[in-house]
């Protein structure tokens, strides 16, 4: 089990019968801790992996850089291509691009190091890598609704994975507009299901 709270079972369950696909996971870490992906890698689907942290990124390299069927990507997602300042939490899962988080958290006894990274949006993954993922998998401290809202509207992944960083309530009305049902909710991700009408 690598997911984070029992997530993959959900995953697995709900696309038990379906031939590998895509997933797309943003916010990769080092392809293994609290992933929800590498379940699907293992049984033959092809993915997209996003992670900004050089520290986190040099694991996932080695976990699936031989693997032809993995696409790595070493950049942040956003909902804009620009810039951005990156507080990495070396070890960790707790980086992020957002300044006030970092601080919040280092009351708590996080340590950062902090550097600029290029920032990509999900759009031109989908355009320049070429995947319309069947799954898709957010896990970006503070800014993961913000991606989540940002994808093209002519795509509808049957199954997303999102971190709600306390929104759910918000992530949920979303999805409801969207056609999507919530098959899943913990501390830390709600789990969505695309539904067919």
């Amino acid at each position: 089990m690598y997911s984070q709270n029992r997530e993959e079972e959900i995953i697995l369950r709900v696309v038990a019968k379906r031939e590998p696909g895509y997933v797309l996971d943003v916010g990769a870490h080092d392809g293994r801790t609290n992933s929800n992906s590498l379940a699907l890698i293992e049984r033959g689907w092809k993915a997209i992996l996003v992670e900004p942290s050089p520290f986190a990124f040099a694991k996932l390299l080695d976990l699936h850089g031989q693997n032809p069927r993995v696409t790595l990507v070493n950049a942040t997602v956003g909902t804009e291509r620009r810039c951005v300042k990156f507080y990495e939490c070396q070890g960790d899962q707790y980086s992020t691009t957002r300044e006030d988080m970092a601080k919040l958290w280092e009351t708590r006894g996080i340590k950062y190091r902090s550097y600029w990274v290029s920032q990509i949006t999900v759009s031109e993954l989908i355009n320049e890598i070429g995947c319309g993922a069947d799954i898709l998998s957010i896990d970006c401290e503070g800014v993961s609704f913000d991606i989540l809202t940002s994808i093209p509207s002519a795509w509808s992944p049957s199954v997303i994975v999102v971190e709600h960083d306390s929104r759910a309530i918000e992530i949920t009305g979303w999805a409801a507009a969207k056609g999507y049902e919530v098959i899943g909710l913990n501390a830390e991700n709600l789990l969505l299901m695309k539904v067919d009408k």
